[in-house]
């Protein structure tokens, strides 16, 4: 019998130790219907598991909930064994009219996975809201770097660069735009060519 790992908030091992086995994936989505009531269909949100070790995102399904909320979804095959490694959890939409195609980030969460012994260890993969360092990311801190802030808030600068395949800016002195792109996707002005202000 191989290994096998189901992630809801934790992620269990059982069976011998392949070099390889299955994940399956139910994790929340760091949005709730009271934080974003309007979700827009278009671009859709999507979402993928980064697991270190493997050349090839695992991609996943994000699903609403009866309550509104979102749940995000899928299974991940050939995931290594054998070592600690990290995961990083990306929620994304791909800008519209960008060529070639263009990711722009709405939230992330990273955490590790120890799957050394998956067929003797229960491993928990906690990417729980309630955990501060595992608390999905969806703003830079103002003391990180230009280009982290910039990952979060394409169009920061007040140069929006989020449909476009070019670099931002340098900007000096306070953001031009303080919403980050989740909140602007909630607002429908992600890939519009204004700023807005989230700071109130």
């Amino acid at each position: 019998m191989g290994a096998c790992f189901v992630f809801v908030g934790a992620m269990a091992g059982c069976g011998p130790a392949p070099p390889s086995a299955t994940a399956n994936i139910s994790i929340p989505f760091p949005l709730t219907k009271a934080q974003c009531p309007a979700l827009p269909a278009t671009p859709a949100v999507q979402a993928r598991l980064i697991i270190e070790g493997m050349d090839k995102a695992c991609s996943l399904s994000l699903q609403a909930q009866a309550n509104g909320d979102f749940a995000t979804r899928g299974e991940c095959q050939h995931v290594p064994t054998g070592a600690s490694r990290t995961l990083t959890l990306q929620w994304f939409v791909t800008a519209p009219n960008a060529t070639p195609a263009k990711d722009i980030i709405l939230a992330e969460s990273v955490g590790r996975a120890d799957i050394i012994k998956p067929d003797s260890q229960i491993v928990e993969v906690v990417f729980d809201a309630s955990v501060p360092s595992l608390r999905p990311k969806t703003k830079a801190l103002p003391t990180e770097t230009s280009a982290e802030k910039d990952r979060f808030n394409c169009d920061r600068t007040g140069t929006n660069v989020c449909d476009v395949n070019m670099q931002p800016t340098a900007g000096s002195g306070a953001d031009a735009d303080s919403c980050s792109n989740l909140e602007e996707l909630c607002r429908n002005t992600l890939f519009l060519s204004q700023n807005d202000n989230c700071t109130n």
